[in-house]
Protein backbone atom coordinates (compact mmCIF):
# COMPACT_ATOMS: atom_id res chain seq x y z
CA UNK A 1 0.00 0.00 0.00
CA UNK A 2 1.21 3.35 -0.92
CA UNK A 3 2.40 5.64 2.06
CA UNK A 4 1.84 8.76 -0.02
CA UNK A 5 -1.15 10.47 1.62
CA UNK A 6 -4.66 11.09 -0.04
CA UNK A 7 -5.94 14.67 0.20
CA UNK A 8 -9.14 15.74 -0.84
CA UNK A 9 -10.51 17.72 -3.75
CA UNK A 10 -13.58 19.15 -3.04
CA UNK A 11 -13.75 23.20 -2.17
CA UNK A 12 -10.48 22.57 0.04
CA UNK A 13 -8.94 25.92 -1.38
CA UNK A 14 -12.76 27.87 -1.03
CA UNK A 15 -11.68 30.55 1.71
CA UNK A 16 -13.90 31.19 4.77
CA UNK A 17 -14.75 34.79 4.45
CA UNK A 18 -17.06 36.74 5.38
CA UNK A 19 -17.89 37.89 1.72
CA UNK A 20 -19.32 34.82 0.75
CA UNK A 21 -21.60 35.51 3.71
CA UNK A 22 -22.68 38.57 2.88
CA UNK A 23 -23.17 38.17 -1.03
CA UNK A 24 -25.31 35.03 -0.50
CA UNK A 25 -27.47 37.40 1.46
CA UNK A 26 -27.80 39.73 -1.29
CA UNK A 27 -28.37 36.81 -3.51
CA UNK A 28 -31.16 34.77 -1.59
CA UNK A 29 -31.82 37.27 0.92
CA UNK A 30 -32.47 40.50 -0.52
CA UNK A 31 -36.23 40.98 0.18
CA UNK A 32 -35.95 39.91 3.57
CA UNK A 33 -36.68 42.90 6.12
CA UNK A 34 -34.34 44.67 8.37
CA UNK A 35 -36.50 46.65 11.07
CA UNK A 36 -35.11 49.24 13.48
CA UNK A 37 -36.26 51.66 15.63
CA UNK A 38 -34.93 55.07 15.72
CA UNK A 39 -34.02 57.16 18.72
CA UNK A 40 -37.71 59.21 18.48
CA UNK A 41 -39.04 55.81 18.63
CA UNK A 42 -40.15 55.76 14.72
CA UNK A 43 -39.85 52.16 12.86
CA UNK A 44 -37.39 52.06 9.88
CA UNK A 45 -37.28 49.43 7.32
CA UNK A 46 -35.12 48.50 4.50
CA UNK A 47 -33.86 44.79 3.21
CA UNK A 48 -30.91 42.49 3.87
CA UNK A 49 -30.56 43.41 -0.09
CA UNK A 50 -30.40 47.45 0.43
CA UNK A 51 -28.14 46.79 3.48
CA UNK A 52 -25.59 44.60 1.27
CA UNK A 53 -26.05 47.53 -1.46
CA UNK A 54 -25.76 50.21 0.30
CA UNK A 55 -22.06 48.17 2.05
CA UNK A 56 -20.80 48.36 -1.03
CA UNK A 57 -20.92 52.02 -1.54
CA UNK A 58 -20.02 52.29 1.60
CA UNK A 59 -16.95 50.29 1.24
CA UNK A 60 -15.84 52.51 -1.90
CA UNK A 61 -16.57 55.85 0.37
CA UNK A 62 -14.29 54.70 2.76
CA UNK A 63 -11.51 53.58 0.63
CA UNK A 64 -12.19 57.37 -0.94
CA UNK A 65 -11.37 58.58 2.79
CA UNK A 66 -8.11 56.55 3.01
CA UNK A 67 -9.36 53.28 4.64
CA UNK A 68 -6.71 50.40 3.79
CA UNK A 69 -6.27 47.01 4.32
CA UNK A 70 -5.99 46.19 7.99
CA UNK A 71 -6.85 49.88 8.98
CA UNK A 72 -9.44 49.66 11.91
CA UNK A 73 -12.79 51.61 11.65
CA UNK A 74 -14.72 52.13 15.01
CA UNK A 75 -18.24 52.24 15.40
CA UNK A 76 -20.44 54.07 18.22
CA UNK A 77 -23.64 52.75 17.17
CA UNK A 78 -26.62 50.88 18.22
CA UNK A 79 -28.07 47.85 16.74
CA UNK A 80 -29.48 49.92 13.53
CA UNK A 81 -28.98 49.45 9.91
CA UNK A 82 -25.98 51.77 9.48
CA UNK A 83 -24.52 49.34 11.97
CA UNK A 84 -25.33 46.51 9.98
CA UNK A 85 -23.81 48.07 6.76
CA UNK A 86 -20.73 48.63 9.10
CA UNK A 87 -20.47 45.16 9.55
CA UNK A 88 -20.54 44.09 5.92
CA UNK A 89 -18.77 46.67 4.32
CA UNK A 90 -15.31 47.43 6.89
CA UNK A 91 -14.57 43.38 6.59
CA UNK A 92 -15.59 42.72 3.54
CA UNK A 93 -12.93 46.05 1.94
CA UNK A 94 -10.16 44.11 4.17
CA UNK A 95 -10.29 47.16 7.21
CA UNK A 96 -11.49 45.98 10.88
CA UNK A 97 -14.58 46.94 12.60
CA UNK A 98 -14.24 47.79 15.80
CA UNK A 99 -16.95 48.16 18.00
CA UNK A 100 -17.41 50.55 21.20
CA UNK A 101 -19.20 50.40 24.26
CA UNK A 102 -20.63 53.76 24.80
CA UNK A 103 -21.51 52.82 28.63
CA UNK A 104 -17.83 52.60 29.34
CA UNK A 105 -15.74 55.45 31.11
CA UNK A 106 -14.19 58.17 28.94
CA UNK A 107 -10.86 57.53 30.07
CA UNK A 108 -11.55 53.71 29.16
CA UNK A 109 -12.72 54.66 26.20
CA UNK A 110 -9.59 56.69 25.14
CA UNK A 111 -7.21 54.27 26.20
CA UNK A 112 -9.61 51.49 23.79
CA UNK A 113 -9.10 54.09 20.82
CA UNK A 114 -5.61 54.73 21.03
CA UNK A 115 -4.73 51.00 22.04
CA UNK A 116 -6.09 50.35 18.45
CA UNK A 117 -5.62 52.80 16.75
CA UNK A 118 -8.65 53.28 14.98
CA UNK A 119 -8.36 55.92 12.20
CA UNK A 120 -12.34 56.82 11.49
CA UNK A 121 -14.93 56.38 13.45
CA UNK A 122 -18.76 56.14 13.01
CA UNK A 123 -20.82 57.76 15.50
CA UNK A 124 -24.93 57.76 15.69
CA UNK A 125 -26.20 61.64 16.42
CA UNK A 126 -27.60 60.60 19.51
CA UNK A 127 -24.37 59.35 21.03
CA UNK A 128 -22.22 62.48 19.61
CA UNK A 129 -22.56 63.46 23.91
CA UNK A 130 -20.45 60.22 24.65
CA UNK A 131 -17.90 60.90 21.80
CA UNK A 132 -17.11 64.32 23.15
CA UNK A 133 -16.28 62.65 26.42
CA UNK A 134 -13.38 61.51 24.87
CA UNK A 135 -12.81 62.76 21.87
CA UNK A 136 -9.79 65.20 22.88
CA UNK A 137 -8.18 62.17 23.97
CA UNK A 138 -7.21 60.38 20.36
CA UNK A 139 -7.43 62.25 17.03
CA UNK A 140 -9.28 60.58 14.23
CA UNK A 141 -8.56 61.34 10.80
CA UNK A 142 -12.30 60.98 10.07
CA UNK A 143 -15.72 61.43 12.04
CA UNK A 144 -18.49 59.82 10.64
CA UNK A 145 -22.16 60.80 11.58
CA UNK A 146 -25.09 58.89 11.11
CA UNK A 147 -27.70 61.89 11.67
CA UNK A 148 -31.48 61.51 12.33
CA UNK A 149 -31.77 65.38 12.26
CA UNK A 150 -30.17 66.24 8.85
CA UNK A 151 -27.24 68.10 10.59
CA UNK A 152 -24.01 67.38 11.84
CA UNK A 153 -21.12 68.95 13.86
CA UNK A 154 -18.60 71.02 12.38
CA UNK A 155 -15.45 68.93 10.88
CA UNK A 156 -17.49 65.64 10.39
CA UNK A 157 -18.74 63.57 7.54
CA UNK A 158 -22.89 63.23 6.92
CA UNK A 159 -23.09 59.55 6.45
CA UNK A 160 -25.83 59.54 3.94
CA UNK A 161 -24.16 61.82 1.81
CA UNK A 162 -20.67 59.84 1.99
CA UNK A 163 -22.40 56.77 0.02
CA UNK A 164 -24.52 59.34 -1.85
CA UNK A 165 -23.07 59.67 -5.27
CA UNK A 166 -20.46 56.74 -5.23
CA UNK A 167 -19.62 53.81 -7.36
CA UNK A 168 -20.57 50.38 -5.39
CA UNK A 169 -17.27 48.42 -4.99
CA UNK A 170 -16.64 44.68 -6.11
CA UNK A 171 -15.28 43.17 -3.00
CA UNK A 172 -11.25 41.67 -3.15
CA UNK A 173 -10.55 38.41 -2.51
CA UNK A 174 -9.44 38.19 1.24
CA UNK A 175 -7.54 35.58 3.24
CA UNK A 176 -9.87 33.83 5.52
CA UNK A 177 -7.38 33.99 8.23
CA UNK A 178 -7.10 37.86 8.14
CA UNK A 179 -9.03 39.98 10.80
CA UNK A 180 -12.15 41.24 10.47
CA UNK A 181 -13.58 42.34 13.41
CA UNK A 182 -12.45 43.77 17.06
CA UNK A 183 -14.08 44.20 20.65
CA UNK A 184 -12.29 45.02 23.76
CA UNK A 185 -12.78 43.54 27.40
CA UNK A 186 -13.89 45.36 29.97
CA UNK A 187 -15.14 44.73 33.94
CA UNK A 188 -11.81 42.79 33.58
CA UNK A 189 -8.48 43.22 35.82
CA UNK A 190 -6.62 46.17 34.30
CA UNK A 191 -6.89 47.83 31.02
CA UNK A 192 -9.14 46.56 28.43
CA UNK A 193 -7.46 43.85 26.23
CA UNK A 194 -8.54 44.02 22.46
CA UNK A 195 -9.79 40.51 20.71
CA UNK A 196 -9.59 40.00 17.24
CA UNK A 197 -11.92 38.13 15.19
CA UNK A 198 -10.77 36.42 11.48
CA UNK A 199 -12.63 36.07 8.96
CA UNK A 200 -12.43 32.25 9.26
CA UNK A 201 -14.31 32.43 12.83
CA UNK A 202 -17.02 34.46 12.15
CA UNK A 203 -17.95 32.79 9.55
CA UNK A 204 -18.00 28.95 11.32
CA UNK A 205 -19.74 30.80 14.38
CA UNK A 206 -22.65 31.33 12.19
CA UNK A 207 -22.24 27.83 10.48
CA UNK A 208 -23.12 26.74 14.38
CA UNK A 209 -24.92 28.94 15.25
CA UNK A 210 -27.71 27.84 12.46
CA UNK A 211 -27.40 24.46 13.62
CA UNK A 212 -30.96 23.18 15.28
CA UNK A 213 -29.88 22.78 18.70
CA UNK A 214 -27.93 26.18 19.08
CA UNK A 215 -29.63 29.31 17.80
CA UNK A 216 -31.43 27.43 15.12
CA UNK A 217 -31.16 30.72 12.80
CA UNK A 218 -33.28 29.67 10.03
CA UNK A 219 -34.55 31.67 6.42
CA UNK A 220 -38.07 31.72 7.85
CA UNK A 221 -37.29 33.28 11.04
CA UNK A 222 -37.50 36.71 12.29
CA UNK A 223 -34.84 37.75 14.70
CA UNK A 224 -34.14 40.13 16.86
CA UNK A 225 -30.73 40.36 18.29
CA UNK A 226 -31.25 42.32 22.34
CA UNK A 227 -27.93 42.24 22.64
CA UNK A 228 -25.68 45.17 21.70
CA UNK A 229 -24.03 44.40 18.19
CA UNK A 230 -21.21 46.39 20.22
CA UNK A 231 -20.57 43.15 22.60
CA UNK A 232 -19.02 39.94 21.23
CA UNK A 233 -20.43 41.14 17.80
CA UNK A 234 -24.49 40.69 19.44
CA UNK A 235 -23.08 36.60 19.56
CA UNK A 236 -23.03 36.62 15.66
CA UNK A 237 -26.28 36.93 14.97
CA UNK A 238 -26.11 39.70 12.44
CA UNK A 239 -23.83 37.20 10.47
CA UNK A 240 -25.79 34.10 11.27
CA UNK A 241 -28.90 36.11 9.88
CA UNK A 242 -27.18 37.26 6.73
CA UNK A 243 -26.15 33.63 6.18
CA UNK A 244 -29.65 32.03 6.42
CA UNK A 245 -31.58 34.90 4.75
CA UNK A 246 -33.47 35.43 8.40
CA UNK A 247 -34.98 38.55 8.98
CA UNK A 248 -33.83 41.06 11.48
CA UNK A 249 -35.07 43.72 13.62
CA UNK A 250 -33.15 45.83 15.31
CA UNK A 251 -34.52 47.55 18.44
CA UNK A 252 -31.97 50.28 18.55
CA UNK A 253 -31.45 52.39 21.94
CA UNK A 254 -35.09 51.42 23.37
CA UNK A 255 -34.29 48.39 25.27
CA UNK A 256 -37.24 49.02 27.61
CA UNK A 257 -39.48 46.25 28.12
CA UNK A 258 -42.49 47.98 26.44
CA UNK A 259 -40.71 48.51 23.30
CA UNK A 260 -39.09 45.61 22.81
CA UNK A 261 -42.20 43.84 23.46
CA UNK A 262 -44.00 45.60 20.88
CA UNK A 263 -41.30 45.29 18.40
CA UNK A 264 -42.23 41.28 18.99
CA UNK A 265 -45.51 41.35 18.82
CA UNK A 266 -45.70 44.06 16.06
CA UNK A 267 -43.13 42.32 13.84
CA UNK A 268 -44.34 38.46 14.61
CA UNK A 269 -40.37 38.05 15.72
CA UNK A 270 -39.74 33.96 16.48
CA UNK A 271 -36.90 34.58 18.48
CA UNK A 272 -33.69 32.91 17.47
CA UNK A 273 -35.17 28.96 18.52
CA UNK A 274 -37.30 26.52 15.88
CA UNK A 275 -39.99 25.66 17.76
CA UNK A 276 -43.10 27.21 17.36
CA UNK A 277 -46.51 27.16 19.15
CA UNK A 278 -49.08 25.93 16.20
CA UNK A 279 -51.30 28.84 15.21
CA UNK A 280 -54.70 27.12 16.68
CA UNK A 281 -53.32 26.14 19.87
CA UNK A 282 -54.75 27.32 23.23
CA UNK A 283 -52.16 29.38 25.27
CA UNK A 284 -54.34 30.94 27.30
CA UNK A 285 -52.31 34.13 29.31
CA UNK A 286 -48.83 32.50 29.30
CA UNK A 287 -46.02 34.25 31.13
CA UNK A 288 -42.98 35.85 30.06
CA UNK A 289 -40.95 33.18 31.22
CA UNK A 290 -42.60 30.17 29.15
CA UNK A 291 -42.16 32.72 26.17
CA UNK A 292 -38.88 33.18 26.48
CA UNK A 293 -37.35 30.44 28.03
CA UNK A 294 -39.48 27.97 25.94
CA UNK A 295 -38.83 29.91 22.97
CA UNK A 296 -42.11 29.61 21.94
CA UNK A 297 -45.22 32.17 21.67
CA UNK A 298 -47.71 33.46 19.23
CA UNK A 299 -47.96 36.77 18.66
CA UNK A 300 -51.44 37.60 20.20
CA UNK A 301 -49.59 36.49 23.39
CA UNK A 302 -47.20 38.75 23.29
CA UNK A 303 -49.31 41.37 22.27
CA UNK A 304 -51.48 40.84 25.52
CA UNK A 305 -48.20 41.04 27.54
CA UNK A 306 -47.15 43.99 25.81
CA UNK A 307 -50.43 45.48 27.02
CA UNK A 308 -50.00 44.28 30.16
CA UNK A 309 -46.99 45.73 31.01
CA UNK A 310 -48.04 49.46 29.88
CA UNK A 311 -50.26 49.26 32.91
CA UNK A 312 -47.85 47.68 35.15
CA UNK A 313 -46.95 50.53 38.24
CA UNK A 314 -44.20 47.90 39.59
CA UNK A 315 -40.50 49.18 38.30
CA UNK A 316 -39.44 45.39 39.80
CA UNK A 317 -41.78 43.76 38.19
CA UNK A 318 -40.68 45.32 34.44
CA UNK A 319 -37.30 44.85 35.29
CA UNK A 320 -37.34 41.33 36.29
CA UNK A 321 -39.10 40.71 32.65
CA UNK A 322 -36.90 42.84 30.64
CA UNK A 323 -33.90 40.10 32.54
CA UNK A 324 -35.92 37.13 30.66
CA UNK A 325 -36.24 39.01 27.74
CA UNK A 326 -32.40 40.09 27.55
CA UNK A 327 -31.56 36.96 28.57
CA UNK A 328 -29.80 37.71 31.50
CA UNK A 329 -30.36 35.17 33.14
CA UNK A 330 -29.79 31.35 31.71
CA UNK A 331 -32.97 29.73 31.40
CA UNK A 332 -34.13 26.02 32.89
CA UNK A 333 -34.43 24.21 29.38
CA UNK A 334 -31.98 24.64 26.37
CA UNK A 335 -32.89 25.08 22.75
CA UNK A 336 -34.39 21.82 22.65
CA UNK A 337 -36.51 22.04 25.35
CA UNK A 338 -34.38 19.34 27.61
CA UNK A 339 -33.60 20.23 31.17
CA UNK A 340 -29.79 21.33 31.16
CA UNK A 341 -28.08 18.35 33.07
CA UNK A 342 -29.99 16.03 31.07
CA UNK A 343 -33.47 14.17 31.36
CA UNK A 344 -36.10 15.07 29.05
CA UNK A 345 -38.26 17.24 31.94
CA UNK A 346 -38.91 19.55 29.47
CA UNK A 347 -42.08 21.84 29.08
CA UNK A 348 -43.65 19.43 26.80
CA UNK A 349 -43.67 16.56 29.61
CA UNK A 350 -44.85 18.97 32.07
CA UNK A 351 -47.85 20.23 30.15
CA UNK A 352 -48.65 16.85 29.62
CA UNK A 353 -48.71 15.77 33.39
CA UNK A 354 -51.04 19.11 33.50
CA UNK A 355 -52.79 17.57 31.33
CA UNK A 356 -53.22 14.09 32.72
CA UNK A 357 -54.22 15.48 36.33
CA UNK A 358 -57.43 17.61 34.58
CA UNK A 359 -58.37 14.52 33.10
CA UNK A 360 -58.47 12.22 36.71
CA UNK A 361 -59.39 14.92 38.11
CA UNK A 362 -62.68 15.36 35.39
CA UNK A 363 -62.88 11.38 35.83
CA UNK A 364 -63.62 10.98 39.65
CA UNK A 365 -65.85 14.00 39.06
CA UNK A 366 -68.04 12.17 37.18
CA UNK A 367 -67.85 8.74 38.65
CA UNK A 368 -68.60 10.76 42.20
CA UNK A 369 -72.11 12.18 39.89
CA UNK A 370 -72.59 8.76 38.76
Amino acid sequence: MSAKTLTGLMMDDYPLSLTAVVERAERFGGERDVVSRRPDGAIHRTTLGQCGRRARRLGSALAGLGIRDGDRVATLLWNQPEHLELYFAVPLMGAVIHTLNPRLHPEELSFIVSDAEDRAIVVDESLLEVFESFRLAYAFERVIVVSHSGEVPDATIDYESLIADVEPVSWPVLDERRAAAMCYTSGTTGRPKGVVYSHRSLVLHSLVAALPDVLGVGARDTVLPVVPMLHANAWGLPYAAALAGAALVLPGPRLDPVSVLDLLAGERVWTVGRRRLPPGSRGGEVHARRLVSDRRYRADQLARLSADLRSLQRPREVRGRMDLLGRSREPAHGPSGRRRGGGDRGPRRAMGRASARHRRAARRRAHQRG
